[in-house]
């Protein structure tokens, strides 16, 4: 047995060694045993590599080491800079007892940019290779290893954006911010991000990401390449603390507090239930601050498939939402579990608890990770009682609007998402409405509606409908790369739908 693992693992070793030998670093120091004969490269997609890795954690957890190594072997024959890989490898061969080979893979994982090194600390797996000098070597060089994994993550943006990108590093908090849109909108992004991390850092999270956390925010159609369904805003990956997306709004508010969270969840060696992971980063998709700075979660469009439930008797019961496994929480009625989830935490935010709710949670982790003792503590009642405290809550809400209709006030525009990430695009002008003297055509970009950034149609029907017919707004519109200012206004709609509102894609404004 011994002789074919150590062949594996030369193989593995091979596989990342070459990839730093075509742009990345020194290799690894070479095994005195000859390597073994290159192979061709294997080729696998995303969706099966993606099937691997949870093929080989299925066999780790039952012990079946050898199997998972096998299947960690096959993906770095596929992509030798997988660092999940390359780390999960060095495990299972400290369970093997490779030790020599273990620090090799360790490194090479954080040349390829693992910088969780809070969770490298605390893994049990490793524990075999704590008293050597070569551990303390590398927990003493994390400081340096988060400064290379941010010259990385620049350089992979420059590769992946194109040599006019707009990459900058924010040391105070620990982010790399990329764009290859213009100048005006990276500082519309730098801005809503530094506000929104600093407010999220006094309410809940304590501090900034760890190590550094990518920003990118590629054009539309880039964006189509780097995320694949044009049904997702964006996506966070903590294992190389990627954050992509597609616009600067609702996308990118839940995924910035996705990277906040799992920070503080990595170092307080947490790992909170996907109801309060998804339900934290929904709630702050839409909120304000006032003067005082305090925030105010708004209510969005999430809030009718909560309603709709309520309507249908089909609200989850809290103690099995609360215990649901991780995995079925992303599996099974998705879209309805997200949205309770911020209903539940709105809940507690509109009463003013929020914050002293999740500390409780954080201080009750160990004995329920759940978050129902946490609630039980705060109102001092059953979570069963709290729970019907809740419902009663939700039979004061309204729905929320979704499109303007017939006689309420409107800019007469036809705009869609997904179309423009800096903005709101225009898809078509309504030649009876209000903005038809203004000469916006499709193709424009709505990117603020009287000096507030503007980035999602919700956003935008919500601000509308929040005024009156006859009140006048100024619109600012880019076209291409200039941008301008028109003012609008805002006239009632006569027609509660119309042959053109048929015909054109996106929702009237």
């Amino acid at each position: 047995m011994g002789g074919q693992w150590a062949t594996q693992i030369r193989v593995m070793l091979s596989c990342a060694a070459g990839a730093i030998l075509v742009g990345w670093t020194s290799p690894p120091e070479q095994s005195s045993q000859p390597a073994p004969a290159r192979e061709a490269p294997l080729r696998l997609d995303d969706d099966s590599v993606a099937a691997l890795h949870e093929e080989a954690a299925a066999h780790y957890a039952a012990g079946r080491t050898e199997e998972a190594l096998s299947a960690w072997v096959r993906i770095l024959k596929s992509r030798p800079r997988d660092t999940a890989a390359l780390y999960n490898s060095a495990c299972a061969v400290t369970r093997l007892g490779f030790p020599d080979e273990a620090f090799k893979l360790l490194n090479l994982a954080v040349q390829f940019g693992f910088v969780n090194f809070e969770h490298l600390k605390r893994d049990p797996d490793l524990a075999a290779l704590r008293s050597d000098p070569r551990y303390e070597e590398l927990i003493s060089s994390i400081e340096r290893r988060y400064a290379e994994a941010a010259e990385h993550m620049e350089r992979w943006s420059r590769e992946t954006l194109g040599s006019g990108a707009i990459i900058e590093r924010d040391e105070s908090l620990r982010l790399v911010l990329a764009t290859n849109l213009d100048r005006e909108t990276f500082e519309r992004m730098r801005k809503s991000i530094q506000e929104q991390v600093r407010l999220q850092i006094e309410m809940l999270f304590d501090g900034p990401p760890n190590s550094y956390v990518l920003v990118l925010v590629p054009t539309p159609e880039k964006a189509d390449e780097l995320i694949g369904s044009v049904y997702v805003g964006g996506y966070y990956d903590h294992d190389t603390r990627r954050l992509v997306l597609r616009d600067l709004g609702p996308s990118l508010r839940h995924e910035i507090t996705h990277a906040l969270h799992h920070g503080q969840m990595d170092r307080l060696g947490q790992s909170h239930p996907m109801w309060i992971q998804e339900g934290l980063a929904s709630m702050f998709e839409m909120y304000d601050v006032g003067p005082e700075g305090r925030y105010r979660v708004l209510d969005n469009t999430r809030l009718n498939i909560v309603l709709n439930l309520r309507r249908a008797a089909s609200l989850s019961k809290w103690r099995a939402f609360f215990a649901q496994e991780d995995d079925r929480f992303n599996r099974v009625r998705a879209r309805a579990k997200y949205a309770e989830a911020r209903a539940i935490l709105q809940f507690l935010a509109e009463q003013g608890r929020l914050e002293e709710w999740y500390r409780l949670y954080l201080s009750t982790y160990r004995e329920d990770r759940s978050g129902a003792l946490a609630l039980e503590r705060l109102f001092g009642r059953s979570l069963d009682e709290v729970e019907r405290e809740y419902r009663a809550w939700l039979g004061t809400k309204d729905r929320v609007a979704e499109k303007v209709r017939r006689d309420q006030p409107s800019l007469g525009l036809w705009v869609a998402d997904q179309a423009a990430n800096d903005g709101v695009q225009i898809v078509g002008v309504n030649l009876a409405g209000a903005a038809k003297q203004t000469g916006l055509r499709a193709g424009d970009v709505l990117t603020e509606i009287d000096g507030r950034p503007t980035y999602a149609v919700e956003e935008l029907v919500a601000d509308i409908l929040r005024r009156r017919a006859g009140e006048e707004v100024t619109l600012r519109v880019r076209r291409g790369k200039a941008y301008r200012e028109v003012k609008v206004i805002l006239q009632p709609i006569r027609e509660s739908r119309t042959t053109r509102d048929v015909e054109e894609p996106g929702v009237p404004v």
